[in-house]
């Protein structure tokens, strides 16, 4: 019976008494341009802001691994395959089982999985606000504030990811799932939990964290009748388990003082303590204020709801000490791989709609003041953190009135929602304003998309053109002088040729003792210098690299490079051992 009416109130926006003064609101839209604007914000998210970024950061990795998964002949001696952490993960038998159904190349596949999960995200978003504030043009302007939280300092994860990884699809999953909880669909949430966990099954505890609270508090069923909605994520779990997928290794390992030395370098999001205090001291109080929220939403809200209300914020800063007490003080290795502190993303994700929901009903009953404090408080999950990395910890040149935007963006909310049952022509304009401001103000004018950017410049791709088109598949390059530069890694993405070791390939320290022993190793030889020197090409050629690719100012004038253009030579490892006497 009670899903029954949840699904007539999905259809249909919630009604008001007739003696309210809401019963003069806005004409609703249709559920065809309700899903029509939220494609549109979808698309204003993947192309203009927070946008996409291919080989920029992590597809640096995962493509690779892809293409080494469809045929392991690809990159065969390359490390970053030896190692591969798509463990407990069923992602790249999903994606090349779409190359193989489309014919496509690895990017438009990847890409693709990115656009429908933005649209997943955008849509579970909107769901929430509409079970919340109950107007589906409330919660298109829900959507679009959540499309618009990008980074998260601290724990370098995203709410709405700029790369196409797979975190993100279990995050836009997880949100999707506590929208069906919220409008009673369990199995549905259960399913979808299940699908979560097949992309990257450590994103997903946030949410089954929720999902198995609210089933231990329901009251209409016995306890072992609740826990069967759980079957699909057990299913899920098991199956993953029966393939024989793996994670890193000695995941039950202490981590060594040398590894925890190089986890600081490489990998310092795990390690709260050193976070910068701010970034710190945010994710805490937007984590109490969302608790606050909820525990004021309590009467308002469905009680299949009231679970997540309480375990969302609990989750997401507890989060914080666990990680620090597992990472820092016992130093287990599994912390390393699973990156708790993550689960910061969801309860971001999830606060949204709660602070501006909040808001909209404390407008409704003129509560000005109580509601311009919540919209503030939705505001700053998107404004917040991305302030304190990109303008204060990069010193990046600062906006004068960067700090009032958000109170200003919150006094604009309260004048659409003050208007909205006198001048419904006005407040609407208003609200589409509203609806774009964010995106228009953390790109155009705060400068915030440094991420979202594409590495393939035309230089690195003349050079992978000519390496895959004129040296063998088992050929290794090394870019030695090019220290922490991303340019290696675009190479071998897009060149499919080995690279002896890079910068960003270290990052899989968190997952794989051995490769981290290995890549340390690889780079003191290579890349640690910061010039490279003639008398180096023997030492290099002993250790099995064929081609070493040069910056212009580095390259020797003699032998004629074998490729060249305005930022990259090529030379034959062998052809510069022979100027130089060898290696003894």
């Amino acid at each position: 019976m009670e899903a029954n009416q949840t699904a007539r109130a999905i259809a249909q926006p919630r009604r008001r008494s007739a003696d309210s003064d809401c019963d003069m609101l806005p004409a609703q839209p249709p559920q065809w341009l309700a899903f029509l604007l939220l494609a549109m914000i979808a698309v204003a998210g993947l192309f203009y802001f927070p946008g996409t970024q291919y080989l920029t950061s992590d597809t640096q990795i995962y493509t690779p691994l892809l293409e080494n998964s469809r045929n392991p002949s690809v990159l065969a001696r390359d490390p970053l395959v030896w190692h591969p952490h798509l463990g407990l993960s069923f992602y790249d038998e999903m994606v090349n089982g779409v190359r193989t159904l489309t014919g496509l190349p690895v990017y438009p596949v990847l890409f693709a999985f990115q656009a429908v999960f933005r649209l997943v995200l955008v849509w579970a978003a909107f769901l929430l606000g509409l079970g919340i504030c109950g107007g589906r043009w409330e919660s298109l302007w829900i959507a679009a504030v959540v499309q618009t939280t990008g980074f998260i300092a601290g724990p370098s994860v995203m709410v709405a990811e700029y790369d196409a990884v797979p975190r993100g699809y279990t995050l836009a999953i997880g949100l999707l799932a506590s929208a069906c909880v919220l409008h009673s669909r369990f199995w549905t949430a259960s399913l979808l939990a299940g699908v979560g966990l097949f992309f990257q099954a450590g994103v997903a505890y946030p949410f089954l964290a929720c999902f198995g609270l609210s089933l231990l508090v329901r009251r209409e069923e016995t306890l072992l009748v609740r826990l069967r909605f759980l079957l699909p994520v057990l299913v899920a779990l098991v199956s993953l388990l029966v393939a024989g997928v793996a994670g890193g290794s000695a995941s039950l390992s202490l981590v060594p003082d040398w590894l925890a030395q190089l986890h600081h370098l490489r990998a310092s999001y795990n390690y709260p303590s050193l976070w910068h205090p701010a970034v710190l001291w945010v994710p805490v109080g937007l984590g109490c204020l969302l608790f606050a929220a909820g525990w004021r939403l309590r009467s308002q809200l469905p009680g299949r709801i009231h679970a997540f209300l309480i375990a969302a914020p609990l989750v997401g800063m507890f989060s914080i000490p666990f990680a620090w007490f597992f990472m820092e003080k016992l130093q287990v290795f599994l912390m390393a791989q699973w990156q708790p502190a993550r689960a910061i993303a969801f309860m971001y994700a999830f606060a949204v709609p709660v602070f501006l929901g909040a808001g909209v009903i404390a407008a409704r009953h003129h509560r000005w003041v109580l509601s311009w404090f919540w919209f503030v408080a939705g505001f700053s999950i998107p404004f917040s953190n991305q302030l304190v990395f990109f303008v204060g910890a990069n010193g990046w040149p600062p906006s004068r009135f960067r700090y009032l935007w958000v109170p200003a963006l919150a006094l604009l909310a309260l004048l659409v929602f003050s208007l909205w049952t006198r001048k419904p022509f006005l407040s609407l304009v208003l609200l589409l304003l509203l609806i774009a401001a964010p995106f228009g103000i953390l790109r155009a004018v705060l400068g915030i998309n440094a991420f979202a950017s594409d590495a393939r410049t035309p230089e690195i791709a003349e050079l992978a053109d000519w390496a895959a088109a004129s040296t063998a598949p088992d050929a290794v390059f090394a870019f030695p002088g090019f220290g922490r530069s991303n340019q290696p890694g675009v190479f071998r993405s897009q060149a499919l040729r080995a690279v002896y070791t890079d910068w960003k390939s270290g990052g899989q320290v968190n997952f794989d003792i051995d490769f981290a022993r290995l890549w340390w190793q690889r780079w003191n030889e290579v890349m640690a210098p910061k010039e490279f020197t003639l008398d180096r090409a023997p030492r290099l050629r002993a250790l099995g690299i064929d081609y070493l690719v040069l910056a212009p100012p580095q390259a020797p004038a003699q032998p004629p490079p074998l490729f060249r253009n305005g930022k990259f030579w090529v030379y034959r490892a062998e052809d510069l051992s022979r100027l130089v006497a060898p290696v003894p």
